[in-house]
C-alpha cells in the first residue's frame, strides 16, 4: 500500500495535533515566513 499525503485533508492533520503543513514544491524565499507562522512566531 502506498501513502499519498496529498490525499489527507488539513482537518485530518489537525486531528493528529499537527498545526501546520508545508507542501512541496515550496517557495524557498518564503519558507522561513511559513515556518514562523506555523510556530506562532509572528509579531
Amino acid at each position: 500500500m502506498r501513502f499519498y499525503p496529498q490525499l489527507l485533508s488539513y482537518a485530518h492533520f489537525a486531528q493528529m495535533g499537527i498545526t501546520g503543513v508545508i507542501t512541496k514544491p515550496f517557495e524557498p524565499t518564503t519558507i522561513s515566513e511559513q515556518i514562523a507562522h506555523i510556530l506562532g512566531w509572528e509579531d
